[in-house]
């Protein structure tokens, strides 16, 4: 009898928690990212590089489909806390 094995994780959730801004202006081309289960800067690290998407459900269809996704990659991580910046590349809606 086979023993179970144990699939690979594809994916982590996260949320959008803001644009990089200052203190009068955003930049919506970089976006701080809060990844579920990276407690420290040490395990932040690990996602530098790794491919981001956001994935959300439009109110029409195109091209068959009213989901849509933009994507990014994380270039590093911001401040002292969890968060890390992600470059977000295309259309920003």
């Amino acid at each position: 009898m086979a023993e179970k094995v144990a699939g690979h994780r594809l994916y982590v959730k996260g949320k959008h928690i803001s644009y990089q801004r200052g203190k009068r202006n955003t930049n919506p081309g970089t976006s701080l990212i809060e990844i579920e289960g990276v407690d420290n800067t040490k395990d932040a690290t690990f996602y530098l590089g790794k491919r981001i998407a956001y994935v959300y459900r439009g109110k029409r269809e195109i091209r068959g489909t009213k989901i849509r996704v933009i994507w990014g990659k994380v270039t590093r991580t911001h401040g002292e806390q969890t968060h890390q910046k992600a470059a977000v590349e295309g259309c920003r809606e």
